[in-house]
């Protein structure tokens, strides 16, 4: 059972002192002597007492909280983050409100506005695949500091953390080019994100780069979901002429990919290579194990959150944009090294 929490009027109580020398004693103020400051500390420590957040956060204005905005906590890369954001947050002081909009528009409004309600010092956010306006944000914006990460508002005015998408796309392409692939397709997410639409260009750069034509039949967007992987490769065997490689914007697209392959008995990479991108947990059980850029997840939870706290510690902080390089995992879905 929780013990009734010790007040600094108990400690005053018992030392006869007034209440305002208990708390200068205890802030290590130098109107106190330090015998005094002594006898204070001893007895709050015997006591157990702690400090009061709630009349903290009146003194000081502020509640010690951060909201977090999720699109899911399903998704092990979004857990991961979260485990960063964690570890820097309670070093720091600070206590997570976690909301989650199950990929709702709808849901993320509303959130925010929860959170803006209990006074939160600041918003880290990952947006919805739903999302494509941010007045939401918008109406929060200069009032707390917001910091988006993965899936970002592309304001200059708000901060935020992502991994380099286009170049980990450009790098994934021109691996499946380097193996021999020439018709290359992409099951990409939702268009109006603008992680899909960096992951986007950098397939279209590399493609070019290798003075391969664009074949518009070979992209597919709308999703991130092993279900929407799986329609969209189906969708890709309907074609006239099959792809030989397909890029998936994630690797949860991608094992869909890789298990509509193997329901239609097709070979994993020598008819059709595959790759992904996050580096999942899943990514090394499926058979084959699937080749996918890694995202650095706990880094970018971390990265996030302290440079929350630069926005919670200067006054005229300037909106920053930090990026993260991926790497690239060969796995057997690509692998078309042959056999001795």
């Amino acid at each position: 059972m929780y013990q009734e929490q010790v007040t600094i009027k108990d400690i005053a109580k018992k030392l006869n002192l007034s209440l305002s020398t208990v708390s200068r004693a205890l802030r290590n103020h130098p109107d106190v002597s330090q015998e005094t400051r002594k006898k204070v500390l001893a007895l709050a420590e015997k006591l157990h007492y702690e400090k009061n957040p709630l009349a903290l956060s009146l003194r000081n204005q502020k509640t010690f909280s951060i909201g977090v905005v999720l699109p899911e906590v399903a998704n092990s890369f979004f857990s991961s983050v979260l485990s960063g954001i964690q570890h820097v947050a309670h070093e720091a002081g600070y206590n997570l409100l976690i909301t989650l909009s199950d990929e709702s528009a709808a849901r993320e409004q509303e959130n925010l506005k929860h959170l803006w309600r209990y006074r939160v010092d600041g918003i880290l956010a990952a947006v919805s695949k739903e999302t494509s306006s941010f007045e939401h944000f918008e109406a929060i914006l200069g009032k707390i500091p917001i910091v988006f990460f993965d899936r970002i508002w592309a304001n200059p005015q708000v901060s935020k953390v992502t991994v380099d998408d286009y170049e980990g796309a450009f790098t994934a392409t021109k691996h499946l080019l380097a193996i021999g692939c020439k018709r290359i397709a992409h099951i990409a997410g939702p268009s109006n994100l603008q992680v899909t639409q960096n992951r986007l260009e950098g397939y279209l750069a590399a493609l070019r780069q290798s003075n391969l034509s664009v074949d518009q039949e070979l992209i597919i967007d709308g999703g991130f979901s092993r279900d929407f992987g799986r329609q969209a490769t189906q969708q890709l065997l309907a074609l006239p002429q099959r792809p030989d490689a397909i890029f998936c914007v994630n690797d949860r697209s991608a094992i869909g990919c890789i298990l509509t392959l193997k329901e239609r008995q097709v070979a994993i990479p020598e008819e059709i290579a595959v790759i992904g991108f996050t580096n999942s947990e899943t990514a090394t059980i499926v058979s084959p194990t699937l080749s996918t850029m890694a995202q650095p997840t706990l880094a970018l939870g971390r990265l996030s959150m302290n440079l929350m706290l630069k926005h919670l510690n200067q006054e005229d902080f300037i909106p920053e944009h930090q990026v993260l390089k991926t790497n690239l995992i060969v796995r057997q879905s690509t692998d078309r090294t042959p056999s001795s």
